[in-house]
């Protein structure tokens, strides 16, 4: 595409789910959630950078070894072997960082199997995808592991390195945890099963997991929300650029009419 012709939705956009991190830089900039669509794999690795490395290779260490039964099945050195296949240390600022972040995966990795070997759960699932339709508007969002404990109860899991976990009260109002939880809520598969349904949130820094429950009153909240904020996507023509201090770490910036000036 050139410089000069307008960048436009892809065609399919509108029969695609949205995801919240699809809303969420729509909600920061409209622009960069037009300009997304339009990423190359040399910028996206550009501004990914060390921490979204470390979580990278974490989390998929993780569901390699879910996808052999969890820690209670697997040697702990499954979980380091599956952080050094999957680790992009070239993505840190300098060595120094990788040198820090790599460590910091293995520790993370090493608590977590000291933590869980002894829990033995059934996998139902990994990287899970799940879509419904709210408001006449399909969505989207993926757990990274799906549990069974043996009295029954689902546990829906996604992982967290960050160093500051989100709050059980914020994690209410964070737009991707609620569509986790209201897509967990109506999956038809579990639906009509009498299974009780927990998502959680990780933090492997923490050692510890976050529940979000949502009340009704909360639930039609967020319901209400993730409609008028698709309604609105859908009506935007413009897609005018938000200058903002979240420029500095824009994946799309060197695209923004903005910054071309």
């Amino acid at each position: 595409m050139s410089a000069e012709e307008p960048y436009q939705l892809p065609p399919e956009f509108r029969q695609q789910p949205l995801s919240a991190r699809v809303l969420e830089d729509y909600a920061v900039c409209p622009r960069k959630f037009l300009l997304s669509f339009f990423v190359n794999r040399d910028d996206e690795r550009r501004f990914r950078g060390g921490p979204a490395a470390l979580h990278d290779a974490v989390r998929k260490a993780l569901m390699d070894c879910y996808n052999l039964g969890g820690p209670a099945a697997t040697d702990l050195q499954v979980l380091l072997d599956g952080f050094e296949a999957h680790w992009q240390g070239d993505l840190c600022t300098d060595s120094v960082e990788e040198e820090q972040l790599h460590e910091q995966g293995l520790k993370l990795l090493r608590d977590y199997h000291e933590d869980h070997r002894e829990r033995p759960v059934g996998v139902l699932a990994t990287d899970q995808r799940r879509e419904a339709t709210i408001a006449g508007q399909a969505f989207v969002a993926v757990a990274d592991v799906v549990l069974r404990l043996p009295d029954g109860t689902l546990e829906v899991i996604r992982f967290v390195t960050a160093r500051r976990p989100l709050s059980e009260d914020e994690l209410r109002t964070d737009l991707s945890a609620q569509l986790l939880w209201l897509l967990t809520q109506e999956a038809s598969a579990w639906a009509r099963t009498s299974w009780t349904r927990h998502v959680l949130f990780y933090s492997l820094r923490q050692r510890r997991a976050r529940e979000i429950a949502l009340t009704p009153d909360e639930a039609a909240a967020a319901r209400r929300d993730l409609a008028s904020r698709a309604a609105r996507i859908l009506r935007e023509t413009d897609f005018t650029p938000i200058k903002g201090k979240y420029c500095r770490w824009c994946r799309v910036r060197n695209r923004c009419p903005l910054w071309q000036r």
